[in-house]
């Protein structure tokens, strides 16, 4: 469609209108639009103000809609009138505005708004594109009542098979399912009787100790209740509870889930209400099927298909009648007799003939198949479902087979049976026993010396756990951060009774009072003794102080506040002499970043160099936490503030320690040296360092 000299003129004027970001428009509006009618395609053609003025003719999109079925496509065309792509978008996806701006940024004549309001139809008000908008709308919105009917109606076929629940279930539900029961009992002087919700009869309390709220066993059926008054009773209401229902279905069964409660509110105690939701239906059938109830499209709730992998774990007491229908029923019945909370839909879907579930059922291992049957994907990498012998299957061989099941293990067992097996060798059945029902795994003793066996590990823990009595988590953890702390305190672990000690607790106490309870004194004057220049560095460091109302950076004072800082955070910047070397011969320094609202509390410790690089930066534990980040815009602007006050000599020991990190950085990369404990630990040392370097921008000045 031609552009027309009215367009074009109202293209080159200026505009009083803005578009969404403010920018006023090129010409009257954005967009202009003409229509014409083509046998019965109604053809619209929208200009662009932009490309108006760039002298190029062509329409931006062309629309046609066909008002007889109900249809319609678009052309985008590029500037020299090529088709670029088909699209069945809208008309208010095509253009690039919001819905406030369309009244400033789409132009029609009256004749074109007139042409086709007649032929989309007269009722449509508004300019042309509100016209075609709202008619596609209407377009849009059928086609979607119409697909969601067709799925509704898929959905419907499947549910009318599904039969009503009987009064004996319902029945059950109150009796098995809901465990919360009561005897209600009229409040007087002389408690002779009471009614049971469990056994549904007045029952005899001659003898009893009847209060309301207390505890007691029901003197007719036994069942587990509590005593309530019948006068206290108007809001009461049992927790929920989960039960599985199966039914005949065509062509094989359905498994229905409910969550079901008792409330008695404004009711007769003798007949409580039993509200039952069920939220779960797995159809086992010809294919099978998954549907929740849930909402449909955002609109409404019904049932719906669902994904069965997200929802066949579905757990509760099983209906006892019509299990028969489930597949390997004989199987089944094994497990229904020791746990009946097992989940029906996932038993269907994964348990089947010659499968590692059966053979577990079939050989015994109870309790190996609820853990694995529970938590199959924790299992991926402990089996091999391929294999069709069952110690195969669980990569043992027969000897370890008979022992795992003689100690009905678990999957602990599994994996030290595995673990035993892998290192050819032969553990004792204790050990793995007493590991497992500790909670202890294969993976626990990654910390242990590497001379220590694991029968060994074991004797040792045992006399531990017996000397203090402890839990093995208890008694383990102890024993594992003595030996970290051992390797801070430089204690040859190469050596028995120091990987070993006798009392493992009175080790631990007494390296962690070594590390935190030195006296910081004489620590300091220990240092001082051995590297004597510190006394003339700690009054150059007064020049590098500097604040902010947030921040602070402070200099030491003596080696006394650098071996404070160091306790009271718990890092080692006083145990390790590198540092007071580097101090001493003006390669770094230390610092100590603070609080502004708290200046005697240790912050973060910073090692810097004297033109101001900051090489770490470290908190409790030697941590560098995320409330770091806050600072570095504080800790940039001090970098450049002590950029004034550098000499040309502390500017030239700043190019010397620049010079010399690079150097220990390429060092320690070539030797491979890594973090051996810490938040850190494994990690290359080199890459460490090198994160954790913060220099001084070029604009700051030139010490880099």
């Amino acid at each position: 469609m031609s552009l027309t000299t009215k367009i074009k003129s109202l293209a080159l004027s200026k505009s009083k209108h803005k578009n969404y970001y403010g920018r006023p428009y090129k010409g009257v509006c954005r967009y202009f639009i003409r229509a014409i009618r083509a046998n019965r395609i109604l053809k619209i053609s929208v200009f662009d103000t932009e490309w108006i003025r760039e002298g190029i003719r062509e329409p931006v999109f062309d629309i046609f809609i066909d008002a007889d079925q109900a249809e319609y496509i678009s052309v985008e065309h590029d500037k020299k009138g090529g088709e670029l792509r088909w699209r069945k978008s809208m008309i208010s996806n095509l253009l690039e505005c919001t819905w406030s701006e369309y009244e400033a940024s789409e132009w029609s004549s009256f004749d074109t708004d007139s042409r086709v309001r007649k032929i989309l139809g007269k009722s449509l008000e508004g300019g042309c594109y509100r016209i075609v908008n709202s008619y596609q709308s209407n377009i849009l919105a059928e086609r979607i009542k119409k697909k969601e009917a067709r799925e509704c109606a898929e959905y419907d076929k499947d549910m009318k098979p599904v039969k009503e629940i009987t009064d004996a279930f319902r029945k059950w539900l109150k009796k098995e399912v809901i465990a919360d029961h009561y005897i209600f009992y009229h409040y007087s002087g002389n408690i002779k009787k009471g009614y049971c919700s469990h056994c549904d009869r007045w029952v005899d309390l001659k003898g009893k100790s009847v209060k309301n709220g207390v505890k007691d066993f029901c003197p007719s059926c036994g069942a587990r209740i509590t005593y309530k008054s019948e006068g206290k009773i108007k809001t009461l209401r049992t927790d929920n509870y989960f039960a599985q229902l199966v039914q005949p279905y065509p062509g094989g069964y359905i498994v229905r889930c409910f969550k079901v409660h008792m409330y008695y509110k404004n009711s007769d105690y003798r007949n409580p209400i039993v509200h039952t939701y069920e939220y779960h239906r797995y159809l086992n059938g010809e294919t099978n099927k998954f549907y929740v109830w849930e909402m449909y499209k955002n609109k409404y709730m019904r049932w719906i298909k669902a994904n069965v992998r997200d929802y066949y774990n579905s757990e509760g007491k099983v209906y006892p009648r019509n299990l028969k229908l489930l597949p390997d029923y004989d199987t089944f019945r094994r497990i229904f007799e020791k746990q009946q909370n097992i989940s029906l839909s996932k038993w269907a879907i994964k348990v089947r003939k010659g499968t590692i579930y059966e053979r577990l059922i079939n050989a015994g291992f109870m309790r190996l198949f609820s853990e694995m049957f529970s938590d199959s994907y924790y299992f991926y990498e402990e089996i091999k479902s391929e294999e069709t012998a069952l110690h195969k299957n669980l990569k043992l061989d027969k000897m370890r087979l008979k022992r795992l099941k003689a100690m009905d293990g678990g999957n602990r067992e599994l994996r030290w049976f595995q673990a035993e097996k892998e290192a050819n060798t032969v553990w004792p059945d204790d050990m793995i026993r007493a590991f497992s029902d500790g909670g202890v795994d294969t993976y626990t003793f990654k910390f242990c010396p590497k001379q220590m066996t694991y029968p060994q590990v074991w004797e040792y823990l045992k006399k531990q756990y017996i000397l203090h009595g402890y839990t093995w988590d208890y008694t383990i953890a102890c024993w594992r951060d003595y030996l970290d702390m051992a390797k801070k305190l430089y204690i040859p672990l190469d050596v028995e009774r120091n990987y070993k000690p006798k009392d493992v607790r009175l080790a631990h106490n007494e390296a962690r009072d070594i590390l935190q309870g030195k006296d910081i004194e004489e620590e300091a004057k220990k240092l001082d003794r051995k590297w004597k220049k510190l006394k003339k560095v700690y009054p150059k460091l007064e020049k590098y102080e500097y604040s902010d109302k947030d921040y602070q950076i402070m200099a030491p004072k003596n080696t006394k506040d650098i071996v404070r800082e160091g306790m009271i955070l718990k890092h080692c910047v006083h145990t390790c002499d590198f540092y007071f070397q580097r101090m001493s011969s003006d390669e770094t320094y230390i610092l100590f970043l603070r609080k502004a609202s708290e200046p005697s509390s240790p912050y973060y410790t910073l090692e810097v160099e004297p033109s101001g690089n900051i090489r770490q930066k470290r908190t409790t534990g030697d941590r560098q936490n995320q409330d770091f980040e806050e600072a570095r815009k504080f800790l940039a602007k001090w970098q450049r503030a002590i950029q004034k006050r550098l000499t040309k000599e502390e500017k030239a020991l700043g190019k010397k320690s620049n010079a010399l990190r690079i150097k220990e950085l390429a060092e320690l990369r070539k030797n491979g040296n890594r973090v051996w404990h810490g938040v850190l630990q494994g990690q290359l040392l080199a890459d460490v360092l090198e994160a954790d370097f913060m220099p001084v921008t070029e604009e700051a000045g030139k010490a880099v």
